[in-house]
């Protein structure tokens, strides 16, 4: 949900993998870059009634919410956690800053879509930095140890694609323990060499 210039290279990444990938968003003209790049859309207010009728769920396995409003992906994952399961409605942003008496509780929100909790503004900044995605493939040469000791300390892992096509999120409550033949997608700093086994 959103399309943003992270949701946009996201989307892109997980359609290189044979990932089924919609974007959702209510703006028309923030649509245009992925309509331009072949990723599927879908136009409307995703909590609409009408949304039931015309976006077909059954085929996603997560629902990622990345628009710059933490409020609203929170609203969006707290609506379509009962269909798709608490442990697969995700956002920007980490809901462990207890001691905010303004933050949205922790069960009304989505999982984090980063380990370390990264929001909306983070993410933004670090896209104006020339952060981007990259993909590693996990092997018996090239095991998670090897990828994790390459990642940037700055770097984040995102996701993890099995080789069975389910995906896992790294976030504060989930860090999947990759196998041979699974992929991990990272957030990392622009101009970071790549080592053997990533693209």
């Amino acid at each position: 949900m959103g399309a943003t210039p992270f949701s946009l290279g996201l989307a892109e990444q997980l359609r290189q993998l044979d990932v089924p990938v919609t974007i959702a968003d209510t703006s028309w003209q923030r649509l245009a870059p992925a309509r331009h790049q072949g990723i599927p859309t879908y136009h409307g207010e995703i909590l609409s009634e009408a949304t039931e009728e015309r976006l077909d769920l059954t085929q996603f396995q997560v629902l990622a919410a990345a628009t710059d409003n933490e409020a609203y992906n929170a609203l969006v994952c707290n609506e379509f956690a009962p269909e798709i399961g608490r442990d697969n409605v995700h956002q920007l942003g980490d809901a462990s800053d207890d001691e905010d008496p303004r933050a949205l509780p922790e069960s009304l929100r989505g999982r984090a879509l980063f380990a370390s909790g990264l929001g909306v503004e983070e993410i933004m900044q670090r896209e104006e930095q020339g952060w981007g995605f990259r993909k590693t493939k996990i092997s018996d040469q090239y095991d998670y140890d090897a990828a994790r000791a390459a990642l940037p300390p700055e770097g984040d892992m995102l996701l993890l694609l099995r080789k069975t096509g389910a995906l896992r999120f790294f976030t504060h409550a989930s860090r999947p323990t990759p196998q041979s033949g699974d992929t991990i997608l990272s957030f990392v700093p622009p101009a970071h060499p790549r080592p053997k086994g990533e693209e």
